[in-house]
């Protein structure tokens, strides 16, 4: 967790970067969003996801990852 200031900022630049593609599609990728993030770690893109206004959920391999996860966002991820 000592870098989750900079994981949580590149998660943000993740989040416009997916934005910008569907854009160019010609999705509208804003708020009510709908993310899957597999392999989903401490939780920093669905944090930035969030953020977003987008609707999340993580699937992780790690129960300490879970964990943390939990602790830190608060949010339920599935193993």
């Amino acid at each position: 967790m000592e870098q989750e200031q900079w994981r949580v900022e590149k998660a943000y630049g993740q989040i416009r970067q997916i934005q910008s593609a569907g854009e160019f599609l010609g999705l509208n990728l804003k708020k009510g969003t709908r993310l899957l993030d597999a392999g989903s770690s401490y939780g920093f893109l669905r944090k930035a996801a969030e953020d977003a206004g987008w609707k999340h959920e993580g699937i992780e391999a790690s129960a300490f990852a879970i964990k943390i996860c939990k602790e830190q966002y608060g949010f339920k991820t599935f193993k």
